[in-house]
């Protein structure tokens, strides 16, 4: 067995979705590959949207998802049996897949490393039963949803390694788990020359369901429908929050789900970017908003207190009152926010580099 070999598992790789996990885990694919490292990735069937972002230098494995959870757990693990890693690294609340890889590195004597995508993963919840008419399709559903909730109730015991974004998530895991948890915040990659000129532009970036409250932002558009600026919104529309009933003004557009360098160019091209989520990890458009020098605005969320504490953007402790007064400044130039960005700018580099960070994920790997 190659000791440097990984085997991450995600339900949609970046070639089909373009949310934080699978921006992270491709970057840390890339720097392991790099550094010489056996990677395999496991993950759904489905059709694929971003082919550029395939590495012919890492092997692909495809689970099929099924309605019925004990067919994709059992897809799960018998894809496990084809393969060969020596660490199996989940970033997700996914019960199958982290049942699956819990099973499969207990029975193999492999190291299982989980890693939280968000703060909803720091409490157990259980499935609900869907309503069925069909009393066959009541019982098959009670049987498969009873052992889903086993394996979420199961589903920390056996990790070696537990990876938080946050000293929040920190705190609250190491308290209540026996697992190593440590702290690895989300990376980036620096670019060169990555400052280009600004346009009046307001961004919104998110994957439209309700934990991101994106009518928030149609409201926020629509109070300046008449300011000169854009306000553009980047992010999946299908199968989340429906806002075709908001009556979308004619100052916002609706872009859909984009690339990550076509999302890299328009948090570049931007002045400020507002965040309305209610609950986030840690996400990365405040990491590429401060390395583009573009003003972070978040509504009611701050991981760590970083934004107040640290000066790193503008935090509106949920008052959309002020978050409208602060874009009003932007628009008429009432203040000078240079100070806040060149101090996020700063930052990026020393605290959030892919290489950095990628390094000290190595160090953690080697002491399992």
């Amino acid at each position: 067995m190659n000791f440097k070999s990984i085997c991450f598992l995600l339900p949609g790789w970046i070639t089909k979705n373009t949310g934080g996990s699978e921006l992270q885990l491709f970057l840390l694919t890339e720097e392991l590959v790099k550094k010489g490292w056996n990677v395999e990735v496991l993950t759904s069937t489905g059709s694929i949207k971003f082919p550029k972002y395939y590495n012919n230098k890492i092997s692909y494995r495809y689970f099929r998802s099924s309605k019925i959870r004990l067919i994709t757990f059992f897809s799960i693990f018998f894809n496990l049996l084809n393969s060969k890693s020596k660490y199996y690294y989940v970033r997700t609340n996914a019960p199958m897949l982290r049942g699956a890889v819990g099973l499969y590195c207990k029975l193999f004597r492999k190291k299982y490393i989980y890693a939280l995508a968000g703060n909803d993963e720091l409490k157990l919840t259980n499935i609900d039963m869907p309503l069925r008419k069909n009393l066959l399709k009541r019982i098959i559903t009670f049987i498969d949803i009873h052992i889903t909730n086993q394996f979420i109730r199961y589903q920390y015991s056996k990790v070696d390694l537990i990876i938080c974004q946050t000293q929040e998530q920190f705190i609250i895991m190491d308290k209540n788990l026996k697992a190593k948890t440590v702290i690895i915040s989300n990376s980036i990659k620096m670019r060169k020359n990555n400052i280009t000129e600004k346009e009046n532009i307001v961004l919104w970036v998110g994957n439209l369901r309700a934990v991101k409250r994106p009518e928030i932002f149609v409201q926020l558009a629509k109070d300046f429908l008449t300011s000169g600026y854009r306000f553009i919104m980047i992010g999946r529309i299908n199968g989340y929050i429906n806002i075709d009933n908001c009556n979308l003004p004619l100052s916002l557009e609706l872009l859909g789900e984009q690339d990550f360098s076509t999302t890299s160019e328009w948090l570049a091209r931007s002045k400020v970017i507002v965040n309305t989520s209610e609950s986030e990890g840690f996400p990365n458009t405040f990491l590429e908003a401060w390395l583009y020098k573009t003003l972070v605005i978040s509504l009611s969320f701050d991981s760590d207190n970083l934004i107040k504490k640290q000066r790193l953007g503008i935090f509106c402790n949920n008052n959309y009152v002020l978050l409208r007064e602060h874009i009003y400044n932007i628009i008429r130039n009432d203040f000078d926010y240079s100070d806040i960005i060149d101090r996020a700018n700063l930052l990026v580099d020393e605290n959030y580099n892919i290489k950095k960070n990628v390094s000290k994920f190595i160090d953690y790997l080697w002491a399992l």
